[in-house]
């Protein structure tokens, strides 16, 4: 398990968490462990381990969605109100 939950958020560590999950390799309980602790809620941990052991969500669609996530972030994060950049705000 040490070697899944390592904190890099990309798509090829999340993969083998998602698989790990669905196969069996890990519990749920490992899962959301791991996932606290690369600073995710317990919800929402819990929510998409349930979807993918159950099948409703495939690892790729996973693996994807959280690397979507930190892209949004690292790019400024959500603007609101408008098509201002967020360096417009300060003018």
């Amino acid at each position: 398990m040490a070697k899944l939950f390592q904190g890099k958020e990309d798509r090829a560590e999340e993969m083998n968490e998602a698989k790990a999950l669905k196969s069996g390799k890990i519990s749920m309980r490992d899962y959301v462990q791991g996932e606290e602790g690369e600073g995710h809620s317990r919800k929402e941990a819990m929510a998409n381990g349930k979807a993918l052991k159950s099948g409703k969500m495939s690892p790729q669609k996973y693996a994807s969605k959280e690397r979507g996530e930190k892209k949004m972030m690292a790019d400024g994060g959500y603007v609101c109100g408008g098509h201002r950049s967020p360096q417009d705000y300060g003018k």
